[in-house]
């Protein structure tokens, strides 16, 4: 494998893995075989720390470039630069909606409308740790190093206290 370290995995519909590298992009693994997805003549220096598929379409964050989307040809769509939201982390999604971990916060993309929103940002832009991940058919729940925090199914983030004793 052209590979120094795996950074994100990401099972497909189909029961192949999705594999995020460092320095080499985006990976396949069939069950047999490799196979290299970015196309060799773009760019495939991503260190790739988050892999998803939505709506039959593969997306994947490279930490210090941005949202990108994979077409099925190889090539790249660069969606969101982090030279606008600060060097990613990590990506889910939920409810037909991408969000992305950044430096700089927690931002919302619309696949449909192909435009980006925050909805927390951070005072600090350094340090950020995503320390898990929670998921449920109503609500996506992270805990960061700068909070906890709840987005439910009306796309509105909460801190997890606030969520908790709005109940």
């Amino acid at each position: 494998l052209p590979i120094s370290a795996t950074w994100a995995l990401h099972e497909k519909a189909d029961g192949g893995i999705l594999i995020g590298t460092s320095g080499a992009g985006v990976l396949e693994y069939d069950g047999y075989t490799f196979k290299e997805l970015i196309d060799p003549t773009q760019d495939n220096l991503h260190n790739v720390t988050g892999i998803t598929e939505l709506k039959d379409k593969t997306y994947f964050v490279s930490r210090f470039k941005g949202l990108y989307l994979l077409e099925k040809n190889g090539k790249l769509n660069l969606l969101v630069p982090t030279s606008e939201t600060g060097h990613t982390l990590v990506l889910y999604t939920f409810n037909d909606f991408i969000y992305v971990i950044s430096d700089f916060g927690i931002y919302e993309y619309d696949i449909s409308k192909k435009t980006y929103k925050f909805l927390e940002r951070f005072k600090e832009r350094s340090k950020l740790e995503l320390y898990n991940c929670s998921k449920s058919s109503n609500s996506l729940i992270l805990f960061t190093s700068f909070g906890n925090f709840v987005i439910d199914q009306n796309r509105q983030i909460y801190t997890l206290n606030r969520f908790f004793n709005s109940e």
